[in-house]
């Protein structure tokens, strides 16, 4: 396998309700009452990226239906500094990021949450993707 499938990549999403919650958030089924709001922390591990480069995190949460719907979008751009890469090796190295979205859930139904990484310069040209 060439080491090119392995170069800037989302390596893992964790994704808590509450920044000190070590359980990770998943499935509910006790909420009755709609609509909701819950304010998720979530840490990001990039393996491979670039320091010192600006990139662009989309994060999308979708309504799984007959038609998947976008029901909330985030762009946030971010750059790493080389101080805060870990094992650097020939100009790439293991990283991660941490943000807080606020999820508002309107109705009851199937929703999941969708990261893109891309370069700022060119953020059409999805590098990884993690559901």
């Amino acid at each position: 396998m060439k080491i090119d499938n392995f170069l800037e990549k989302i390596a893992h999403v964790s994704i808590h309700s509450d920044k000190d919650d070590i359980n990770d958030f998943g499935p509910f089924y006790s909420i009755r009452k709609f609509p909701i709001s819950f304010n998720l922390q979530v840490i990001i591990a990039f393996l491979n990226i670039v320091p010192e480069t600006e990139y662009l995190l989309k994060i999308d949460v979708v309504e799984d239906g007959d038609e998947l719907q976008i029901d909330f979008s985030d762009k946030q751009l971010f750059i790493v500094p080389e101080s805060s890469i870990l094992f650097l090796n020939n100009g790439y190295g293991q990283s991660y990021s941490s943000t807080t979205i606020k999820l508002d859930i309107q109705s009851q139904g199937a929703y999941k949450i969708q990261f893109a990484l891309a370069r700022a310069d060119k953020p059409d040209n999805t590098l990884s993707t993690f559901f």
